[in-house]
C-alpha cells in the first residue's frame, strides 16, 4: 500500500468566478469565440519492449489457462505506447469559426478523422465530420448497429505496505482486507507509528487553472460548527428520526415496485425491449465466485495481483485507489484510470468475470488503476470522524475539484506517463467539470485520451417522473436534511444489502430500479444480477443526492446552457463519448451537439450512440465488449500524427473472424472458461470500415 501527505496552507476555491470576470448576464449572450491559445507542436516517438514470460502462478489462474481473455484480438499491447515518450497534444492552429468548422471538424482536423455512430437515416452508423459534412455509410446492406500534488512520502499519514498472505481461495491468491482507519485516531498502520493530524502543515501551491470563467451550477455544501455535547445529542436524535422516516418509505417504495414489476410482466399492453444475445453456455457457466463488494476479492479471483494506494486530497479526504498487477504482463504499459457513477465503487466494473473492462485492458497491457469517491469503503478524513456531519458535508463539485485531481496526479507521479481515463455516469461528468474553466484544466496536460460512458451532464427524464419527481420538491436544504438527514443518504437501503442473502437482494433490486429508473435486465446475464446489487448501490452523502435531484434535475444541466462561449479549454484531451438512447438518468445527444457546436478546442473522436442501452449496461451489458470496450481500446490506440493509419482492427476484421467471444460447445468447467473465436466481425457491426 502506498503512502503519501497533504501539504497545502491554503485551500484554493477556483470553481468562484474571478473578480474582474465579466459579468455573466453579459456573457450569456455573448456570440465571439474565443481563440484556442498557441500550444506547441507534437512531436511522438516510438520504442518496442520485449515481452516478459508469464510465471507459472499466471498460467494456472482461470484466464490464462484459455491463453488471455484478448488473445482473439491479436493485437499489440498497451506497452508498446507506454514506451513512446510523453509529448503535448495539440498543435498550433487558428480559431475555426462556425461555418469552417463544419467542414473541418473539431479543432480544424479533417472531417473523415471522426467517426459518428449516432443513429441517423435508417438507423446505420455514420462516419462525418465534426458538424455533419461528408456522411457516408459505412456498414454492409443488412446489418445494424448494436446488434450486438504536491504530496511527500517521508512524513504525515502512512499505511501498511502489504497485507499478509492467507489461504487461497477460488483460484488467485486471497489476501486478508486491511482494517487500517481508526475512526477516532485517524489512519494507523500495522507496522508504521501513526502520524497525528497538523491543519498548519505546509502545503504547496498548486498551479493555477486558465483564466475563465466557469459555467456549472454549482452547489456549495455548509460549513458546520463543532460539535458539543448537546449538538450530538440532537443530531442523532434527528437521524434517528430521519431514519425512522426513510425506512417506512423503503419499504413502501418496495411494495410499490414488486407491483409494478409483477403487472408490466402479467400485461399485453407493456413491452419490455428484445433480450440482448447472450451465450448459452456463458450464462450456465459456473465461476465459483461470490456476491463480494470488494473490489480486491475479483481482482485476485481472477489471477492478479492487487495493490491498494490510498491517496489524501487537498481537503484532507483519503480516496483509495486499486492497481490491477497482471502476472502475465510484468513490464506495466500505458496507465488507464477507470472511474465508477453514482452509489457506485470500484467493484462496480468488476462484475462480468473476463468480460470486465478492467481486465480486458489488463490482458492488453495497460497499467489498469480503479478509482473510488471519498468516503467510499469508509475511507477517513484527516480531521473529520465518521460521525461528524461535516465529514458528509460534499458534493459533485468536491469530486471534480478534489478526488478526481488527486487521483490523477497520483498516478501521474507514480507512472511518469500521460493517462487514459475511463469514466462511467459521475466519473464521467466530474472529469468534464474537473476540466472546465475556473475549475482544474492543468490535470488536461497529465491526460492522454478520455472515454465517457453515459457522462452525468444532462439529465434524464426518470427524474422528472414519480417517485423521483417528489423529492425534487425539496428544494430547501433544512427540509431535505430533516427527513434525510445530514449523513449517509437512505441508510436501510445499505443495511438490507448487508444481512439480506446475496440473491434475495438482488431480485428485490430489480424491480425497485425498474420502478426508480426505468431499468430493465435485457442486457444482464440473470446469474449476474445477485452480483451486480451486491456493488450497487453504495452509501454516499445525503448532500450528494440533494444536488441530483435539487440542482442538476432542476438546472438539467451540470452547466449554464444558455451560454454560447466555450465550457472547455484546449486543455481536454482526445474524446469518445457512448450514450443509450434508452437512459433514463443522463442524455448524451446534447453534450454531442453541444461540442459540435460551440466547442472548438473539443477533439471529438468517436460518438456512439446505442439504442438499446440503458444507464448501466455499459458495465453490465452481455454485449458491452463489442458494442463499447473494442472502441475505447480503438480511441487509446489512436495518435495525434496517425490517425488514419490502418490498425489491427482492421486487419482483424478483414480476416473475417467470429464475433462470437466467448463460444464453447459444451459447458465450461468450474474454472477455467474456454474461449474460442475473436471479435472481430462485431467491428463491422458497431461501424467500422473494413
Amino acid at each position: 500500500m502506498a503512502t503519501l501527505h497533504a501539504s497545502d496552507t491554503e485551500i484554493k476555491d477556483y470553481s468562484r468566478p474571478a473578480s474582474k470576470a465579466p459579468s455573466k448576464a453579459g456573457s450569456r449572450r455573448s456570440s465571439v469565440r474565443r481563440k484556442a491559445p498557441p500550444a506547441e507542436p507534437e512531436t511522438s516517438t516510438a520504442t518496442e519492449d520485449t515481452e516478459a514470460e508469464p510465471d507459472a502462478a499466471a498460467q494456472a489462474s482461470p484466464i490464462r489457462q484459455s491463453g488471455g481473455f484478448l488473445s482473439y484480438l491479436g493485437f499489440g499491447n498497451g506497452r508498446e505506447q507506454a514506451a513512446a515518450p510523453q509529448a503535448s497534444r495539440g498543435a498550433e492552429e487558428p480559431a475555426v469559426s462556425s461555418s469552417d468548422a463544419r467542414k473541418t471538424g473539431p479543432s480544424g482536423t479533417d472531417s473523415s478523422d471522426f467517426v459518428d455512430y449516432t443513429t441517423a437515416g435508417e438507423g446505420k452508423p455514420q462516419r462525418a465530420g465534426m458538424f455533419g459534412g461528408g456522411r457516408r455509410d459505412l456498414t454492409s446492406t443488412d446489418e445494424e448497429p448494436g446488434s450486438e500534488g504536491p504530496f511527500s512520502d517521508d512524513a504525515g499519514y502512512a499505511a501498511p505496505s502489504r497485507a499478509r498472505e492467507r489461504k487461497p481461495q477460488f483460484g488467485g491468491s486471497m489476501r486478508k482486507p486491511q482494517q487500517v482507519f481508526s475512526d477516532s485516531e485517524g489512519y494507523t498502520g500495522s507496522d508504521v507509528p501513526m502520524q497525528p493530524y497538523d491543519p498548519k502543515a505546509p502545503r504547496a501551491p498548486r498551479s493555477d487553472p486558465t483564466e475563465g470563467e466557469c459555467y456549472a451550477h454549482l452547489s456549495y455544501p455548509p460549513t458546520y460548527p463543532e460539535l458539543t455535547l448537546f449538538s450530538r445529542i440532537m443530531l442523532e436524535l434527528g437521524q434517528l428520526a430521519s431514519f425512522g422516516v426513510t425506512t417506512l418509505a423503503f419499504n413502501g417504495l418496495v411494495i410499490y415496485a414488486l407491483a409494478l414489476y409483477a403487472f408490466h410482466n402479467m400485461s399485453p399492453f407493456y413491452k419490455f425491449p428484445p433480450r440482448g444475445k447472450i451465450d448459452k453456455a456463458w450464462e450456465r457457466r459456473i465461476t465459483g465466485e461470490r456476491f463480494s463488494a470488494r473490489t480486491e476479492y475479483y481482482i485476485e479471483f481472477w489471477g492478479y495481483d492487487c495493490e491498494v494506494h490510498d491517496v489524501e486530497t487537498e481537503d484532507g479526504f483519503i480516496v483509495r485507489l486499486f492497481r490491477i498487477v497482471s502476472r502475465k504482463n510484468r513490464r506495466p504499459g500505458a496507465p488507464v484510470l477507470i472511474n465508477h457513477g453514482l452509489l457506485s465503487s470500484s467493484a462496480t466494473w468488476l462484475c462480468t468475470e473476463e468480460k470486465s473492462l478492467p481486465f480486458i485492458l489488463a490482458e492488453r497491457g495497460y497499467d489498469v488503476w480503479l478509482g473510488n469517491i471519498r468516503t467510499n469503503y469508509n475511507m477517513p478524513h484527516r480531521k473529520w470522524k465518521k460521525h461528524d456531519p461535516q465529514y458528509h458535508a460534499w458534493a459533485y463539485r468536491e469530486i471534480a475539484l478534489y478526488d478526481v485531481p488527486a487521483q490523477i496526479e497520483y498516478i501521474y507521479s507514480k507512472t511518469g506517463q500521460k493517462i487514459r481515463y475511463v469514466g462511467h455516469s459521475q466519473g464521467a461528468g466530474t472529469l468534464f467539470l474537473a476540466l472546465s474553466n475556473r475549475m482544474r484544466p492543468d490535470i488536461g496536460d497529465k491526460l492522454e485520451a478520455f472515454a465517457a460512458c453515459a457522462p452525468a451532464i444532462y439529465a434524464g427524464t426518470a427524474l422528472y417522473k414519480f417517485p423521483l419527481s417528489i423529492l425534487r420538491h425539496f428544494t430547501s436544504r433544512q427540509v431535505w436534511q430533516l427527513v434525510f438527514g445530514k449523513r449517509v443518504f437512505y441508510p436501510i437501503i445499505n443495511l438490507s444489502q448487508q444481512f439480506l442473502p446475496g440473491w434475495l437482494f438482488g431480485h428485490i433490486a430489480v424491480p425497485v430500479f425498474h420502478a426508480l429508473f426505468g431499468f430493465h435486465p435485457h442486457n444482464w446475464t440473470p446469474r449476474q444480477i445477485p452480483k451486480f446489487f451486491r456493488t450497487v448501490p453504495v452509501g454516499n452523502s445525503s448532500e450528494l443526492l440533494y444536488f441530483y435531484l435539487c440542482n442538476f434535475a432542476i438546472n438539467d444541466c451540470v452547466f449554464d446552457v444558455d451560454v454560447r462561449e466555450p465550457w472547455f479549454p484546449a486543455s481536454l484531451p482526445r474524446l469518445a463519448i457512448f450514450y443509450g438512447e434508452m437512459d433514463t438518468l443522463v442524455k448524451g445527444a446534447p453534450l454531442v451537439e453541444r461540442i459540435r457546436d460551440f466547442e472548438p478546442h473539443v477533439d471529438l473522436r468517436i460518438a456512439k450512440a446505442l439504442p438499446t442501452y440503458e444507464h448501466q449496461d455499459f458495465l453490465w451489458g452481455c454485449n458491452a465488449v463489442d458494442d463499447v470496450y473494442l472502441d475505447i481500446i480503438r480511441l487509446f490506440e489512436m495518435t495525434d500524427d496517425r490517425k488514419d493509419e490502418p490498425d489491427n482492427f482492421d486487419k482483424q476484421s478483414k480476416e473475417g473472424k467470429s464475433s462470437k467471444m466467448f463460444k464453447t460447445s459444451s459447458p465450461p468447467s468450474k474454472y477455467s472458461p474456454r474461449h474460442s473465436g475473436s471479435a472481430p466481425n462485431s467491428l463491422r457491426k458497431s461501424g467500422y470500415e473494413v
